[in-house]
């Protein structure tokens, strides 16, 4: 897992070719007026999402995990908390969704981080999250997510 800020992204080239594209797109988008939807990078290789959304109360969050994504979540605007963990060692709620590469997982404890506008985080296979969390009352949140296959 990694959570720093898009103006210091550059630094995290060179992971993977598919990661450096999607650096691209982060660096060369503008993010604010991104319109809702999917946005095809690369074709189902990597592809953006821009979403809005009202972030929901801590007791409403679902801890997810992926196999074949890697996950960029990038917060344009407002703030939210999102949990991390590792998947191992917690119990499954939801078993595998090849089709929506996803799986559910119950987390007895983790880590939150919060981020705001021009934050970010990746999440890799391992990493579980919960996204979209309340900081404090529920917010407006605008979100981009960059999907980039291992």
């Amino acid at each position: 897992m990694i959570k720093d800020t898009l103006n210091r992204i550059e630094r995290y080239r060179g992971l993977s070719p598919r990661l450096d594209q999607a650096i691209d797109f982060l660096a060369a988008a503008n993010l604010a007026t991104l319109e809702t939807g999917r946005h095809v990078i690369d074709g189902d290789r990597i592809y953006a999402t821009a979403s809005g959304y009202q972030t929901r109360p801590l007791a409403e969050g679902k801890w997810e995990a992926h196999r074949r994504y890697i996950d960029i979540q990038v917060i344009v605007a407002g703030q939210e908390r999102i949990g991390c963990a590792a998947i191992e060692g917690h119990a499954v709620s939801q078993p595998y969704s090849a089709e929506q590469d996803v799986l559910f997982l119950d987390v007895v404890q983790g880590d939150e981080l919060l981020l705001g506008a021009g934050d970010f985080a990746v999440f890799w296979p391992e990493d579980a999250h919960r996204p979209c969390m309340a900081v404090g009352q529920p917010e407006p949140v605008r979100k981009v997510v960059v999907k980039v296959l291992l």
